[in-house]
């Protein structure tokens, strides 16, 4: 295959008007082929779409004619794939040749400059040989026989072919004028009959000259009728007349005259005829769909079709000078397709058009590539090292350190920047006046794993492409060391504006701590918030159970009996204790006197209650003593509720006192809350003032240990730029063939 491509290279450089015949033969046929494919994968949609890819195919091969011709300002327009200018020579081998490789290259011979993006290798062999111009190469190497034939008709081979262009389109066109004059000597005006059938915006005439209706003319279209027409029925005249005017809306007749120019432009490719010759097949039958579905019925333009056709012997002028109705189609076939059932008839639809667009922009991208000639480029190589840590020593303390970022990618940044190569062209221009000036691209290569970067020069000047490299990498080194000075001495600077911002700081959290202390002292604060604690539970205390109390006397209110009755049993249970200690107690303890009365006034209501039963009971009852004990019994009950009314008095006067009691321990219970509050907000704000002001101390007294101790050592060079290699001597860069 590289043979291949070599050869077809080296007839570029030895026969480029061969080769420019060669490319557009490949790229015409390829238009073609696309068309083909094209054509055949619409094989079962309107003869419409497969007719507009034929008119496209032959249109692009017009452009493509012209695109071959262009003139000079419209050279530089399209895709070009660079060929060397020079031919390669029987020659000693050069002294140094550098070569780019998309892959890694590793041989015992040569010297790598490592790995990278792309790599590059030197050969170093002796006795250099400057490559041959194409020009020089051609009168030393085509001297006699067959070389010298072959390249004075390489020189002509152009002029070839435009001669056959003209003489092949002199010739149609001849043709056709003379057509039209033979036709327009025999021509006569038809019938009125026949008139009346002609379309509006069609001519009509009759000559015995044609044996099929044909149309001619583009803008003032004509249809010239055999005689025989005057006999023919309305139908066949109608058919007739139907499928001229298709041709003359479609515009068939302008499209034939421009493919036919294709094809005489073409004239030496057979291609170009056939695609002619299907463009103007496929016509025919988008002329008859169009018949059909805006004219006549299918049957009855077959029928017409084939009655017209049984009689028809064309003559050489009308298939020249026109479209003729029985041309350039088999009839079999376009019977068959009319009577075909096809949805798609005289319409293009979405899939047509998209795939004739795709066909339009393929067509287009062949048309623009081509060759074009590049002048030798030259390379230089040099090599860097560079590294980027700065680092502060302060001995065995802590360490100020500053990262560069991106270090590396700066370094490539800086390298191709446009101001870096201003610089070095200043440079030059400052030590080597007399040299002439060229442009020269600057690409950069980290090898990867290291800090070392391939540095390579390209340009038109091998001697200019040297020496501005070189330049580069002196600006390079000197705009490296400005930066290197710059960071030390912000770095300085950076270290000294933070102690003294740490100053500042910790003076003021000072200042603040001293000013809180004089206001508030802190030992009676402490002091306070400890006793104000302990109050403030013994009054949560004493509210508690002053609403056991309060509880206690609520239930009591709802049942005033029940309730005695439980304090009474509640207060047997210490007396009797005591009793038996030996103790006496006016009364049980926990009982006020009212209850004491109530109780006992109940238990001689009992003892009443058991006198009146006894004496209802007895034998010879004693009315006097019974009516004394009924009289005894109501006092008491009298007596029982007055004392239920006195107790639930006192039980109201005591729930009375106990809220008001509560009361007084809320509010208690609010100020000493307020006040635990604020004197712990005091407290609070005194250990975050001691605390900030601690930790700014610290860092003050450790940043200001540390510019103390600062010591500038060679950790601070650690951004550090070298030469590891010198600008080479400049050598032509051969790039690969595919290379655009």
């Amino acid at each position: 295959m590289n043979a291949l491509i070599d050869s077809l290279l080296s007839l570029h450089a030895r026969y480029p008007g061969f080769f420019a015949v060669l490319a557009s033969a490949f790229k015409a046929t390829a238009v073609f082929s696309l068309a083909w494919f094209v054509v055949h994968t619409l094989a079962h949609r309107s003869a419409r779409a497969r007719n507009w890819v034929w008119r496209l195919t032959l249109a692009m091969l017009l452009v493509l004619a012209g695109w071959m011709a262009r003139p000079a300002p419209l050279a530089d327009f399209g895709f070009a794939i660079n060929v060397a200018d020079h031919l390669p020579v029987k020659q000693d081998p050069p002294l140094m040749t550098l070569k780019r490789n998309s892959a890694e290259t590793t041989s015992a011979t040569t010297g790598s400059l490592g790995t990278s993006r792309e790599n590059a290798t030197i050969t170093v062999q002796p006795h250099p040989v400057p490559p041959m111009p194409a020009a020089a190469a051609k009168k030393v190497a085509v001297t006699k026989g067959w070389p010298l034939f072959l390249r004075r008709l390489d020189d002509r081979v152009t002029t070839l072919w435009l001669l056959g262009f003209l003489l092949m389109a002199f010739w149609r066109a001849a043709g056709c004028l003379v057509g039209r004059w033979w036709l327009g000597r025999s021509g006569e005006a038809p019938s009125a009959s026949v008139q009346a059938l002609c379309p509006v915006g069609l001519g009509c005439r009759m000559s015995f000259r044609v044996r099929s209706p044909v149309i001619t003319g583009w803008l003032k279209s004509v249809v010239w009728l055999p005689t025989e027409a005057a006999t023919w029925d309305d139908l066949k005249l109608r058919a007739a007349f139907q499928h001229e005017r298709a041709h003359h809306l479609r515009r068939d007749g302008l499209w034939q005259a421009l493919g036919t120019l294709a094809a005489c432009a073409w004239w030496w490719m057979p291609l170009s005829w056939v695609a002619l010759r299907k463009m103007k097949a496929e016509a025919e039958h988008a002329a008859d769909d169009l018949t059909v579905t805006q004219s006549l019925t299918v049957p009855d333009y077959a029928e017409a079709l084939v009655q017209i056709a049984r009689g028809s012997c064309l003559a050489t002028p009308g298939m020249r000078v026109g479209i003729a109705m029985s041309g350039y189609s088999d009839l079999e076939q376009r019977v068959r397709s009319l009577l075909g059932n096809n949805p798609w008839r005289d319409r293009l639809g979405a899939l047509a058009s998209a795939t004739m667009v795709i066909m339009v922009i393929s067509m287009s991208t062949v048309v623009l590539v081509g060759c074009k000639t590049k002048p030798p480029q030259y390379m230089s190589l040099a090599k860097l090292v560079a590294g980027g840590r700065m680092v502060s020593n302060s001995g065995s303390g802590p360490q100020y350190q500053e990262y560069l970022q991106d270090f590396y990618g700066t370094v490539i940044e800086t390298l191709e920047s446009a101001e870096m190569r201003r610089h070095a062209l200043e440079r030059v221009r400052a030590l080597n006046p007399d040299l002439k000036e060229a442009d020269v691209d600057i690409q950069v290569r980290q090898n990867k794993g290291s800090a070392i970067f391939n540095v390579v020069a390209i340009g038109a000047d091998p001697k200019f492409t040297r020496v501005f490299l070189d330049a580069l990498l002196d600006e390079f080194r000197a705009f490296r060391e400005q930066i290197r000075e710059q960071q030390r001495n912000k770095a300085l600077t950076a270290m000294a504006e933070d102690v003294v911002k740490r100053e500042k700081a910790n003076k003021e959290k000072a200042e603040k701590l001293e000013a809180f202390k004089k206001a508030n002292n802190v030992v009676v604060l402490t002091n306070s918030q400890g006793q104000t604690v302990e109050i403030l539970k013994q009054v949560t205390l004493d509210k508690n159970q002053l609403l056991l109390e309060l509880t206690d006397i609520e239930q009591s209110l709802k049942d005033v009996e029940a309730s005695i009755a439980q304090r009474r049993m509640a207060a047997e249970l210490p007396a009797s204790s005591s009793a038996n200690s030996g103790s006496t107690s006016p009364m049980p303890a926990g009982l006020t006197r009212s209850e004491m009365d109530y109780l006992n006034a109940r238990s001689e209501l009992t003892v009443c209650k058991v006198d009146i039963e006894v004496l209802s009971e007895s034998k010879t009852p004693d009315a006097a003593k019974l009516d004394e004990a009924k009289q005894r019994k109501a006092r008491l009950e009298k007596l029982l509720r007055l004392y239920v009314d006195e107790i639930t008095d006192s039980l109201k006067a005591r729930k009375a006192d106990v809220e008001r009691r509560i009361t007084l321990l809320d509010r208690r219970i609010d100020e000493l809350g307020n006040q635990a509050g604020e004197v712990g907000a005091k407290l609070a704000d005194f250990a975050r003032l001691t605390k900030d002001f601690e930790d700014s101390d610290w860092a003050y007294k450790e940043m200001f240990d540390v510019v103390h101790k600062f010591q500038v050592n060679e950790e601070m060079g650690g951004d550090y730029v070298m030469i590891m290699q010198r600008a080479s001597a400049a050598v032509e860069d051969v790039k690969p063939w595919w290379s655009l």
